[in-house]
């Protein structure tokens, strides 16, 4: 099941960075030291950090391979995303976890609130039960859109401190996650 996400994160995030205007500073893969600093894998890149071909020998490391796909194993069942029966909504929503942490599941539940004109939904950054029988409802009314969850994220980029800097960049990867999951839908 997370194969195909994982492949998808692993397109949008690249590879090596470390970014004093990034506020996950150093980061390999999307997987930030700052938010992840007890991940195995900083194990191994620090190792090969000396060597005159870095970061490009992390490329070709098929350990350091292997713990970036465990790591998003792991990463990606903690919000219960793979309960959205919706396949491309799953990626979506896997895709801007990543992004965002728990803030891009806050924002798909606040998107139900407001698809509802009332809170139907408690706004804790989980997906259950709750969160999947009134996203059902909502799409079957039609109530509920994509492009409205995609407001919320855009909002919220706008308008946080932390996002700025980022502004461009993560609308641009929302809008191409929009093209490669829905674009020949809608």
């Amino acid at each position: 099941m997370y194969e195909v996400a994982i492949e998808m994160i692993l397109q949008n995030e690249g590879g090596y960075a470390n970014s004093s205007k990034d506020i996950g500073g150093e980061t390999y893969r999307g997987i930030s030291r700052r938010y992840h600093p007890d991940w195995e894998g900083w194990i191994v890149i620090d190792k090969e950090k000396g060597k005159a071909d870095f970061p490009g020998v992390l490329y070709t490391n098929g350990i350091l391979k292997k713990m970036v796909r465990n790591f998003y194993i792991r990463y990606l069942t903690k919000p219960n995303i793979e309960l959205i029966p919706e396949r491309e909504l799953r990626f979506f929503l896997y895709d801007m976890y990543v992004l965002m942490g728990k803030v891009a599941v806050k924002l798909f539940q606040e998107s139900l609130n407001v698809s509802a004109c009332a809170t139907i939904v408690e706004v804790d950054g989980v997906i259950g039960n709750e969160t999947v029988t009134n996203y059902i409802a909502m799409k079957n009314l039609e109530n509920w859109t994509i492009e409205l969850f995609m407001s919320c994220l855009l909002g919220y980029l706008m308008h946080s401190s932390t996002a700025k800097h980022h502004f461009e960049g993560w609308e641009k990867r929302i809008f191409n996650n929009w093209d490669k999951l829905y674009g020949s839908k809608q």
